[in-house]
């Protein structure tokens, strides 16, 4: 049995996903939980788990549940795939971070030609994991988040339409715009945006978010979520061994 661990999980395709690479192989449920303390309980419930994607808002908090964590996501700071092992009956958690290989895997040939600044709006799991994809390209990031805590990490209020254009690439990874409330967006000044910005949101559902219909009226290129979900799911297939 394999799952997706998180909170309103209704607009996920992880499950879609699973079952057509597996079909009724395997088991894959959405597994809803109030507070990641609920995790335990639910292994401990669940003895045929092997295998956990982790989404929102948990990707950072699942880290003192685990027993070994691989080196990129320890240097992350977020979790996205467990792998469950029982030897002895003792109950191992190993956590990965597939979001670092499914951004670069899905998004590296669209990153502007020497572009070495990126915006990210959003500072959870998904954010630190682009961000260390996009430092291995030695692209410069600053975080975008509700509040200025620093030069690298600033809030909406300093996004200045000089800021925009200096920044050719900008992530959103936050879930404004996300199914079902799909009438939000990140508030920036997309009046700087042009035909020179890169625009990836890594929402998926739906297919062409607010966020990335403003860009593309400004000339913008936009890709959405849905290569990153895929490459990312692959590559948690092969650390649960399935391919």
């Amino acid at each position: 049995m394999y799952g997706l661990i998180g909170k309103k999980l209704s607009h996920s395709y992880s499950a879609l996903l699973f079952k057509e690479k597996f079909g009724t192989m395997f088991p894959f449920e959405l597994i809803e939980i109030d507070n990641i303390i609920d995790l335990t309980r639910y292994i401990d419930n669940h003895p045929d788990l092997k295998g956990l994607s982790v989404t929102i808002p948990y990707k950072k908090e699942i880290i003192p549940y685990l027993t070994y964590i691989d080196p990129v996501a320890d240097e992350c700071g977020a979790v996205n795939t467990i792998k469950i092992d029982k030897p002895k009956g003792k109950t191992v958690l190993s956590g990965y971070n597939t979001d670092v290989y499914g951004f670069m895997e899905a998004y590296k040939d669209f990153f502007p030609a020497g572009n070495k600044n990126a915006l990210i709006l959003g500072t959870g799991g998904a954010a630190v994991a682009v961000a260390y994809a996009l430092r291995n390209l030695e692209i410069n990031v600053t975080f975008v988040s509700r509040i200025y805590k620093s030069e690298k990490i600033i809030s909406y209020k300093e996004i200045t339409e000089n800021l925009i254009k200096k920044n050719k690439l900008i992530v959103n990874t936050t879930p404004l715009g996300m199914f079902p409330e799909i009438n939000m967006n990140p508030d920036i000044c997309y009046s700087a945006i042009g035909d020179q910005h890169i625009i990836i949101d890594i929402i998926y559902n739906p297919e062409t978010t607010l966020f990335m219909q403003k860009c593309m009226d400004q000339g913008a290129a936009a890709y959405n979520g849905m290569e990153m979900l895929k490459k990312q799911a692959h590559k948690a297939w092969e650390i649960w061994e399935l391919i």
